[in-house]
């Protein structure tokens, strides 16, 4: 689903990130911006990261932020 152009029905498709280091997610937001995706955290690993996995919520979805 990355290989699709970032730029999608007048928005951006959303990547999601989790993590503890805050520094560290500001990092990896701030490269995901830079290939013109939109970032979403979604907080430390204990709560984004379970919904991150292959089968949690955000995974079937193709979020486009208008």
């Amino acid at each position: 689903m990355l290989e699709q152009a970032p730029q999608q029905k007048g928005g951006r498709r959303v990547l999601s990130l989790s993590g503890n280091d805050q520094e560290a997610a500001n990092v990896v937001a701030a490269l995901i911006e830079s290939f013109e995706f939109a970032a979403v955290y979604l907080g430390s690993l204990s709560t984004g990261g379970k919904l991150q996995q292959a089968k949690g919520p955000p995974a079937s979805f193709n979020l486009i932020q208008l």
